[in-house]
């Protein structure tokens, strides 16, 4: 469960990543614009005393749809070597709402822009056709202030209990697809 969870938040996490995009900060983090291209992240499922549990490392190709909307594909790589396979779609819903949905959200996310952060709630289904392995996520991302990198800070419950705490951050990385440093 812990592989699925880290699997999953790091899909949810990639809808707010890529493409050199701006987050201007007289316009504020814009997750279609950072999405919108290629980034590569890093992070760790965190235990109750904030240590890491596991490791994984993520690539994230975006592109931008006709009607506006971005849509993208994620490859997640766990340090034991298993490797994942995600993709998501993100419509700008009004000035500051967006919709997210996905190979594992269960219907819509909702997320509410403000500045620099992006506050993203959904449920995931971590076994597919399997809803009693849905988890809710409550995802918190905050752009730098040049807008090349993207921290996000998860975390997932079920049934209200925490199961787990996801610390990930996302860089742009242009056309290559590699680490940004």
């Amino acid at each position: 469960m812990t592989r699925a969870l880290a699997g999953a938040a790091l899909a949810l996490a990639a809808l707010c990543a890529p493409a050199l995009g701006q987050a201007r900060a007289a316009r504020g983090f814009d997750p279609l614009v950072f999405f919108a291209g290629r980034t590569y992240s890093e992070g760790a499922m965190l235990d109750d005393a904030g240590r890491p549990t596991t490791r994984f490392s993520g690539d994230t190709v975006g592109r931008r749809e006709a009607d506006g909307a971005t849509s993208f594909d994620q490859t997640i790589r766990f340090s034991d070597g298993e490797v994942k396979r995600r993709s998501f779609r993100l419509v700008r819903t009004g000035p500051d709402t967006i919709a997210v949905t996905g190979s594992e959200v269960v219907g819509s996310g909702e997320g509410r822009l403000a500045g620099p952060r992006l506050r993203l709630l959904s449920t995931v289904r971590l076994s597919a056709g399997n809803p009693l392995s849905d988890v809710d996520f409550d995802q918190s991302f905050t752009a730098s202030p040049d807008g090349r990198r993207v921290r996000n800070v998860s975390t997932v419950t079920k049934l209200g209990f925490v199961v787990s705490r996801i610390d990930e951050t996302f860089a742009a990385t242009g056309g290559s697809g590699r680490r940004a440093r």
